[in-house]
């Protein structure tokens, strides 16, 4: 009997599934990126005037990014103040590179600014914004002018949600509301975007160029990411936990690979969400503060709405579980998802329900990877 080891958290898990129920473990296969690389692109090493970084990711590789930036910077006598506005967690930028420059660096949140007041300092400002791509279940990718108007403008999100009828998630597709944003993206000349791919190993891929042209290369190296398969799953085990852990982005795992699952399978997420729930509305759904009619009947729209939207659509033709340090309340009377605490556990439970034969996959960092059945 192999033993399968699944990310989950800081740490891995392992679970004891016997070789005829195995059908596959898939895993991305990235390359790595080397920050050093930065140094090569003649925009970076050219730049003057004041700067401002803007990180919306801070995570691991977008902070080193973010230090080998200073360090460029260090040595451009054109270059006087360096505005840094990053999202707000544990990841700190390098002191040693702080405390010992000559620039005058100054470090904002990106929460101390209302999302139409950083939308007019991103029109005025000379920005490198550092965002991260991958599949996404709204607008089918996630990354560069997405990103910026998902933190600065959420009236072109509304409206760009409302553009097409939500329905099911539509990952690594190309669709009319991500068109409708990037259109509108096209003018912010002033706006250099360094796109990075991430997971649990560091950084895989970075584009850089206008928000456009490194979105869609970012897209391109995704794509080569979406694996095939000959025939569809009984079940699933999807490890979630990436850069962000938290239930949201957790989801993706869902998202992403629902396609390779047989109607009435199973999908099991190993998700350990340490950092909470993610999205604005799964928080108020789950707390029984929220009604999804009313919002659509008015048109108005909170961030994470169609995660909501999607688990409504497909919660009858899969049955959903998950390991998870998240409260079992919310998980199973709210999600109405089977809450396990170990990972052999949910395994067994899939075995029981779908029969000895069951044809089972294991995906890793699932939030990365897309399985699509041909």
């Amino acid at each position: 009997m192999p033993e399968v080891w699944i990310p989950y958290g800081e740490v891995e898990v392992s679970i004891d599934i016997k070789s005829e129920n195995l059908a596959g473990i898939y895993e991305n296969n990235y390359s790595k990126y080397d920050v050093e690389q930065l140094n090569n692109y003649e925009k970076l090493t050219t730049m003057k005037n004041n700067i401002t970084i803007l990180d919306e990711c801070n995570s691991p590789g977008s902070i080193s990014i973010v230090n080998k930036l200073l360090s460029i910077f260090e040595n451009n006598n054109k270059i006087n103040e360096i505005k840094i506005i990053k999202n707000t967690n544990n990841i700190k930028i390098n002191n040693n590179i702080i405390k010992n420059s000559k620039k005058n660096i100054v470090i904002k949140q990106i929460n101390k600014f209302q999302k139409n007041e950083l939308n007019e300092f991103i029109k005025n400002e000379n920005i490198i914004f550092i965002s991260q791509s991958k599949f996404e279940p709204l607008f089918g990718f996630t990354g560069g002018p997405i990103t910026l108007a998902q933190v600065s403008n959420e009236n072109l999100i509304k409206d760009a949600f409302y553009s097409e009828e939500i329905f099911l998630p539509e990952p690594g597709k190309k669709v009319k509301k991500s068109t409708m944003i990037e259109d509108e993206y096209e003018k912010y000349s002033n706006v250099l975007s360094i796109e990075i791919i991430e997971d649990n190993n560091g950084i895989n891929n970075c584009e850089i160029g206008t928000l456009n042209q490194a979105h869609n290369n970012s897209i391109n190296y995704l794509m080569n990411n979406i694996k095939p398969i000959q025939k569809k799953f009984d079940a699933c085990i999807i490890s979630c936990d990436d850069v962000r852990r938290n239930l949201t982005n957790s989801l993706n795992g869902i998202w992403n690979n629902y396609t390779a699952i047989n109607d009435k399978g199973n999908i099991t997420l190993l998700a350990e969400c340490s950092d909470g729930i993610g999205s604005q509305a799964l928080k108020k759904y789950l707390l029984n503060q929220i009604n999804i009619k009313n919002i659509l009947q008015n048109n108005e729209y909170v961030n994470g709405l169609e995660n909501i939207i999607y688990l409504q659509n497909i919660i009858n033709n899969f049955s959903i579980s998950i390991v998870s340090t998240l409260p079992n309340y919310y998980l199973e009377n709210r999600l109405k998802f089977r809450s396990y605490n170990k990972a052999n556990e949910a395994l067994q439970s899939i075995i029981r329900r779908k029969g000895k034969s069951s044809f089972i996959s294991v995906i890793l960092q699932g939030n990365n990877i897309m399985l699509k059945s041909e």
